[in-house]
């Protein structure tokens, strides 16, 4: 019987996932190539290992392509399967403001069951979410940017609906 996987997840000027005690992703901002929002898919049967991942420099966008610059964080969401478990954490800026594009996000996040979401205001907030898409928030922490300290940090036990087919050979 495997035991249930922990999951550390953190937000500030890089983003870090780590599943049962190993880092499984961490990337600063800017040039370290998480500045934004990054959108990470853990393995539902295991839940210590990534099956994918989407990153968007939002912060950038910001200024050079700001109307719709969350619809494809928004399509890439809608599209993943129900049950599938998502780490949301912002690096760095989140890019997210008082702007149409941030109030749709937020309201697409709301949607899906985060609390805290709403509450960035500040493109330097802190933001964690751990998510079973299609069900219950797992954990979530939003932290105001006061200084370049300001951390955003949730750990959490994963709860597992294991396909017992998913890794036999057909």
């Amino acid at each position: 019987v495997q035991s249930a996987p922990q999951v550390s997840l953190s937000s500030a000027s890089s983003a870090e996932l780590q599943l049962d005690g190993r880092i499984t992703y961490s990337r600063s901002g800017g040039s370290g190539g998480a500045r934004g929002i990054n959108v990470l898919v853990i393995d539902s049967n295991t839940g210590v290992r990534l099956v994918d991942s989407y990153h968007i420099d939002s912060w950038f966008r910001m200024g050079s392509n700001p109307v719709g610059r969350f619809d494809a964080l928004q399509s890439y969401i809608r599209a993943l399967p129900s049950g599938s478990i998502i780490a949301f954490v912002v690096a760095d800026a989140s890019g997210v403001n008082g702007d149409a594009d941030s109030d749709a996000l937020r309201t697409f996040m709301v949607n899906r069951g985060a609390t805290q979401f709403g509450m960035l205001t500040s493109q330097n907030d802190r933001y964690a979410l751990l998510l079973k898409i299609g069900g219950p928030i797992i954990a979530e922490q939003y932290v105001a940017f006061i200084d370049s300290n300001s951390t955003a940090s949730i750990v959490a036990t994963l709860t597992l609906n294991p396909d017992v087919n998913a890794f036999r050979r057909s």
